[in-house]
C-alpha cells in the first residue's frame, strides 16, 4: 500500500484487476437474471453497459479508497 494521499503503480494495477473481476461477475449475473440463462438471446447491449459502468465505478472506488488510506490500510488514518 502507498502512503496516504499518494498512489503507486501497484494501486492502479490492483484497481484494474478488481475492475476486471467485477466485470466478469457482472456479465455472469446479467445473463443469469435475464431469466432464460441463454447467452445467445441475451441483450448484450444492455449487459455491456452494465459491465462498463460497474467496472468504472469499481476502479474509481478502489483508487479512492487507496488514495485516502495509510500504509496500514486505515481509511483516513483512523478507520480500519
Amino acid at each position: 500500500m502507498s502512503k496516504m494521499y499518494k498512489l503507486d503503480l501497484k494501486d492502479v494495477a490492483k484497481g484494474l484487476v478488481t475492475a476486471v473481476f467485477m466485470a466478469v461477475f457482472m456479465a455472469i449475473y446479467a445473463v443469469v437474471v435475464s431469466g432464460d440463462f441463454d447467452v445467445f438471446t441475451a441483450n448484450w447491449t444492455q449487459i455491456w453497459h452494465v459491465i462498463v459502468n460497474t467496472s468504472i465505478i469499481t476502479f474509481i472506488s478502489y483508487i479512492a479508497k487507496n488514495f485516502f488510506s495509510d500504509k496500514e490500510g486505515k481509511f483516513l488514518g483512523k478507520i480500519g
